[in-house]
C-alpha cells in the first residue's frame, strides 16, 4: 500500500513539475545598464539581469526578440516565454519575447563595478553630469568636472 501511495506521489511530482518546467509562461525581467564580456562559442557582450526572484545580477547569453539594448538605462521588461522542448546542450531552455517595457531610466553602476565586469575604461559609463577620471592610486571614479580639474590640477587624477 506504502508504495503505491510513493507511485502515485511521484507520478504527480512529475506531472505537474514537467508542467511548469516546460510550459510557457510570462516573466518580469530587470535589465542592467551594462555589458559584461562573457563566453559563449566565441566571446561576446552579454547583458546583465535579475530576474522576479533573484538577488544579484546574472550574464544573459540569449536575445529576446523585440528588445534592443540601450547602454545607461536599466529595464523592467515582461517577457513572455515559449519552452524549447529539447534545447541544446548550454543553452537557454526558453525562447524570450518581448511583451512591454515596464521601465526605463538612465542609470549608471559605479565605476570599480563597471570594471569588475570587464568593461573597458573606454566603455565606462558615468552618471549624467559626472566625468570619468582614474585617481593617481589607479582606481576609477566619477566626478564633477569642477572635481576632476582639481585632482589634475593636484596631479591625483591621470585621464
Amino acid at each position: 500500500m506504502k508504495s503505491i501511495f510513493v507511485l502515485a506521489l511521484l507520478s504527480v511530482i512529475l506531472v505537474f513539475g514537467a508542467g511548469e518546467v516546460y510550459g510557457d509562461k510570462f516573466g518580469i525581467i530587470t535589465v542592467g545598464p551594462h555589458l559584461a564580456e562573457c563566453m559563449g562559442v566565441t566571446p561576446q557582450q552579454c547583458i546583465m539581469i535579475k530576474e522576479s526572484d533573484d538577488t544579484s545580477w546574472r550574464l544573459f547569453y540569449e536575445q529576446i526578440d523585440g528588445f534592443e539594448y540601450e547602454s545607461g538605462y536599466s529595464y523592467m521588461l515582461k517577457t513572455f516565454m515559449t519552452a524549447i522542448e529539447h534545447p541544446p546542450m548550454d543553452d537557454s531552455s526558453f525562447h524570450h519575447s518581448l511583451i512591454e517595457i515596464m521601465d526605463k531610466h538612465p542609470d549608471a553602476w559605479a565605476p570599480l563595478q563597471q570594471m569588475n565586469l570587464r568593461i573597458t575604461p573606454d566603455n565606462v559609463i558615468c552618471k549624467e553630469g559626472l566625468e570619468f577620471i582614474f585617481k593617481d592610486d589607479g582606481s576609477p571614479s566619477c566626478v564633477t568636472a569642477d572635481t576632476a580639474e582639481i585632482l589634475r590640477e593636484r596631479g591625483w587624477a591621470v585621464a
